[in-house]
């Protein structure tokens, strides 16, 4: 049975781990799980205990018992493009740094076949920092500035699920979204002429949604060597509340604010299909999976909230503004194979395809570039006795891009990102 002691570790866990990734759209094509993203997440038909809350809770039917996952990733992003308005030829690397994410888990079948689940996890998030840069050129001594979008999003679901007759299984999730980051960036200050500006910053963003769902199915006949899944996630939007300060660019002004700020997106509803086949029975499995996520929904970070300049400058009105997102709806596919050594231990491998979201009309170097995403993996696990195993997988993932708008100071120029990622995870079944 679940137990307080085992949701209580859930939710510490998931206020200890801030979740940052590198992001397509706002989530990275694989996100965390040591035993999955082996497979390039490729898990819609197959995966089984906890972890299906995500992936698909259909599997929360093939939970052994009482089932104890969790799941740590070390993600290392790193982006690089234009920054300083009117010169897009100019290039800055931004920071790579550790980025944590994770997923903690508990499950549990029962004799009549009824599975319940709850868990924790990053579902989401951004992660650019391009820290004290200098935007003027060198026009301004000493103005320096950090341009970053730093937002996670975290899930806490509670789902259940019911095996209807041998291999055939269905399931549901209820998902809480939070939302957290900041944003910086530069917006205009057209009572300073056509070249006032300023750096603008979008501090202590926060919000929840209650309204999220996940649904799921699984078939796999018994004594097959194959199977099928299907996985549906609606849409959750989110508006969230933070500080906003600014630096108008000229000699000396100060930082104005702090000036209440509301930021609002969404996370799109998303749809899977995947299948699994052994070519031979029990050793070599392979799995194809593809993925649609609506995120043409999301044309625009939106943000309303205002603050004021200095009085030497005439006390200008300095207004968040929108920001350009204009993305095209996103495809996954992703391919992962896994070899049986023997019962102790399983090799995998996986390769993700990612369609290119961000536009060339709308880029922006703290967003995904504009262009195709590319994910490689290699993983393993290790069964270390029947009640428990450790799994584990190394990540490279790359996506560059050339932009040619008009509709943010950074449109214009060469865009890319890349990131090295570590996935671990354990199980403990009782």
């Amino acid at each position: 049975m679940l137990n307080s002691k085992a949701l209580a570790l859930i939710l510490f866990v998931s206020y200890l781990i801030p979740q940052t990734v590198f992001a397509a759209g706002l989530e990275k094509t694989v996100t965390w799980s040591g035993r999955y993203a082996g497979i390039a997440g490729a898990a819609v038909s197959s995966v089984v205990g906890g972890e299906s809350l995500y992936f698909n809770p259909a599997g929360l039917a093939g939970t052994q018992g009482t089932e104890v996952s969790g799941n740590f990733t070390a993600i290392f992003p790193q982006f690089q493009g234009p920054l300083q308005p009117g010169n897009p030829t100019q290039q800055f690397t931004g920071d790579r740094s550790f980025k944590p994410s994770f997923g903690v888990f508990v499950s549990h079948t029962f004799e009549n076949k009824i599975s319940i689940g709850a868990g924790a996890y990053a579902a989401g998030g951004t992660k650019a920092v391009f820290s004290n840069i200098d935007l003027t050129n060198g026009a301004i001594a000493g103005y320096n500035y950090n341009i970053k979008s730093d937002l996670s999003l975290v899930e806490y679901s509670l789902g259940a699920a019911y095996e209807i007759l041998d291999g055939l299984r269905v399931g549901a999730a209820y998902r809480i979204l939070t939302v957290s980051g900041s944003i910086g960036t530069i917006v205009k200050v057209p009572a300073l002429g056509a070249s006032g500006a300023a750096g603008a910053t979008y501090d202590g963003l926060s919000a929840t949604n209650y309204n999220g769902i996940r649904l799921g199915a699984e078939y796999s006949p018994k004594d097959a060597h194959w199977g099928i899944g299907a996985m549906y996630r609606n849409e959750v939007d989110f508006s969230a509340n933070g500080t906003m300060t600014a630096a108008i660019f000229a000699p000396g002004s100060p930082t104005t604010g702090p000036a209440p700020v509301n930021v609002t997106n969404a996370l799109p509803y998303e749809l899977a299909l995947a299948g699994h086949y052994d070519i031979t029975p029990d050793v070599l499995r392979v799995f194809l999976e593809y993925d649609f996520i609506n995120y043409n929904v999301d044309q625009t970070v939106g943000v309303s909230g205002s603050t004021t300049g200095p009085a030497a400058l005439g006390s200008p009105a300095v207004n968040g503004a929108n920001i350009a997102q204009g993305w095209n709806n996103e495809s996954i596919i992703r391919i992962g194979g896994q070899y049986v050594l023997n019962p102790s231990w399983v090799f995998r491998v996986g390769y993700a395809y990612t369609s290119q979201v961000t536009p060339s009309s709308d880029p922006n170097s703290t967003f995904t570039p504009p262009g195709i995403g590319t994910t490689l993996l290699l993983g393993a696990g290790w069964n270390v006795c029947p009640s428990t195993s450790i799994d584990g997988a190394i990540e490279y993932s790359f996506v560059s891009g050339t932009g040619n708008g008009n509709a943010t100071p950074f449109s214009s120029g060469s865009f890319s990102a890349n990131d090295y990622s570590f996935h671990t995870g354990a199980t403990y079944r009782f």
